[in-house]
């Protein structure tokens, strides 16, 4: 079984668990922030496919602390009209 946590630190990885019991491990190790959908196995069992997006630097936890302690005001976002 594949799942996602941040078990290890502040970004989700993705654990896999053996059906039969045992200590869950980490598939991934993202060192960046960022965000992890569409877990899906492959039909035989034997591979993982994911989606993985950066979070942008402006929006960091470092980034976003290094603001507050100077008092910045928060940057405009930026996205896309979905249709």
């Amino acid at each position: 079984m594949a799942f996602l946590s941040d078990r290890s630190g502040a970004t989700s990885q993705i654990y896999l668990i053996p059906a039969d019991g045992g200590e869950a491990y980490p598939l991934t190790k993202f060192e960046t922030e960022g965000s992890i959908s569409s877990i899906n196995w492959s039909p035989d069992g034997k591979h993982i496919a994911f989606l993985y997006r950066k979070k942008p630097e402006v929006w960091t936890k470092k980034s976003v602390e290094e603001r507050k302690e100077r008092e910045l005001p928060t940057p405009p976002q930026i996205g896309r009209a979905h249709v």
